[in-house]
């Protein structure tokens, strides 16, 4: 699985809540040029793309990705308040598309998530 995000701390919390439930991770990347490029020279079976409100960066990384690699399973997620990027996301050829985050929108202090941050996901696979 490879993810791909400009957020360090959705990599890092992403990566582990993963990890944490057996997922292979390839790599986490943060913009579209090192995920291709992470593609290339190992292809993963999954691609996760954030695509967040305020940057054009995930929907840049999903269009470099499809565009090298057209078979490429990717995701986009994000949270809810992304939903109309993430329907984008869908109609620009990512699968299927994952809403997540912490309960509350990442609350006061997001870099105090504590080592079991309780962040939920749903995915929706077309």
């Amino acid at each position: 699985m490879l993810i791909c995000d400009e957020q360090p701390l959705v990599r890092h919390v992403l990566t582990r809540l993963l990890v944490e439930r057996s997922a292979e991770i390839t790599v986490a990347v943060r913009d579209g040029f090192a995920a291709a490029d992470a593609y290339t020279h190992q292809s993963a079976g999954v691609v996760l793309i954030g695509i967040h409100r305020g940057s054009g960066s995930g929907l840049e990384a999903l269009g470099l990705v499809l565009g090298l690699h057209p078979a490429a399973v990717v995701i986009a997620f994000g949270s809810a308040v992304d939903a109309g990027m993430l329907v984008a996301a869908v109609h620009r050829g990512a699968r299927g598309l994952m809403l997540w985050g912490p309960p509350r929108a990442f609350g006061p202090h997001p870099d105090r998530l504590g080592t079991r941050p309780h962040w939920s996901a749903v995915l929706v696979v077309g």
